[in-house]
């Protein structure tokens, strides 16, 4: 049976669509000679195309794309050898783009010709499976990809990651800056090293089946707005990084949120700010940081400061905390207007810290607050 070819007008250009799955419009490049009856493996894009059938690869990397390319997979799926080879190379001066169904098998589902200067570049309804990401010097934005056992690299540039889930796959940056949003991430976290920024919001970290953090920082920045944390073995620990935790809810991280235990180079600053910590380990435990009015319930202890050099805690709520709400013998805690109730052992224990009054207490099983003035019932 001969290809059918059809030509539509779309806004004033001629569009030729092929059988074989390439979408040529006017004035633009060739397609790649042979693609008519399907584009086949290790083939070079020079034209926007859409795969029409499905495409496996049994050596060798899948497909390139030149620049300002963009390759649809039409719902169909790209699979390659299993543990080598790259599924779609993005290269040249323009940015590229993938769309719209699955890359499976691959060493890399995608990467980068590191030869060329990559402008930023998408991906967008994409299925990856077994197949890492990896990106040099880049902007890539990932938007509505689904990723399971196929971990995000960025070395340098700027990632972006948003509407997305990712099962058993980690976000990694290495001098780079790695934004996440509304996006579920489940059995991973998203790591960060030398010098750049983190942010997650409005997205959800599950650490069920995964042994790391939910995020980690190497002298950066690490912003968490809006978002769920949970089932997290062990606890952010900045090293030098500042950190900021905005209106999340942390819960059942068996280890606490955040600890500078055992840390070399000393925590950063920490904006700790309307929180809720339910049900975690010792919530929050650093010598450098301002708590403001957050909720600490039934963790093991709310806030511990065993050396605080400038921690502010003001405006909080502990509740029935099995250990204490707030515990620290070290000067250079400040503390005001806390509510401590029905903790295991004491409401708050600063013997030697910076009363600014305001702070009320009661029901605590050892004392309600020991170095404080507290008000009781009301």
């Amino acid at each position: 049976m001969r290809a059918l070819t059809r030509r539509l007008t779309t806004a004033g250009a001629v569009v030729v669509l092929l059988t074989g799955g390439t979408v040529a419009s006017a004035g633009a490049a060739a397609p790649v000679r042979g693609s008519a009856p399907g584009v086949t493996c290790g083939a070079t894009l020079t034209t926007n195309t859409v795969l029409t059938r499905n495409l496996t690869c049994p050596s060798g990397n899948g497909l390139t794309l030149g620049a300002g390319v963009t390759l649809d997979l039409g719902g169909r799926t790209l699979t390659g050898p299993g543990s080598s080879g790259t599924g779609v190379v993005f290269s040249g001066a323009g940015g590229s783009a993938l769309i719209n169904g699955t890359v499976r098998g691959w060493q890399d589902g995608v990467t980068e010709d590191v030869d060329s200067q990559v402008v930023p570049s998408s991906i967008r309804g994409v299925r990856f499976d077994k197949a890492r990401l990896s990106f040099t010097n880049s902007s890539p934005t990932l938007t509505g990809v689904r990723l399971t056992d196929s971990p995000v690299i960025q070395f340098q540039g700027h990632l972006v990651v948003q509407d997305s889930t990712l099962t058993r796959s980690t976000v990694k940056g290495y001098g780079a800056s790695v934004a996440v949003s509304g996006s579920t991430i489940r059995g991973g976290g998203v790591e960060q090293s030398d010098g750049w920024s983190v942010s997650i919001e409005s997205s959800t970290l599950d650490g069920s089946g995964y042994d790391g953090p939910p995020t980690t920082c190497w002298e950066s920045d690490i912003l968490v707005r809006a978002s769920t944390v949970r089932n997290y073995v062990r606890p952010i620990s900045p090293l030098g990084c500042s950190v900021s935790l905005q209106g999340n809810t942390f819960t059942d991280n068996r280890n606490g949120v955040m600890t500078e235990a055992g840390m070399e180079d000393g925590p950063g600053n920490a904006v700790v700010d309307g929180n809720t910590f339910r049900g975690n380990g010792i919530a929050l435990h650093s010598s450098s940081m301002t708590v403001t009015g957050n909720t600490f319930v039934a963790n093991t202890t709310g806030v511990l400061a065993e050396r605080p050099e400038t921690v502010t805690i003001t405006g909080n709520t502990f509740s029935r905390n099995t250990s204490s709400g707030i515990r620290t013998l070290a000067d250079g805690l400040t503390v005001g207007a806390n509510t401590a109730t029905n903790n295991g052992r004491y409401g708050i224990y600063a013997p030697n810290a910076h009363d600014l009054g305001g702070n009320r207490a009661y029901g605590n099983t050892l004392g309600d607050c020991v170095g404080l003035i507290c008000a009781g019932r009301r």
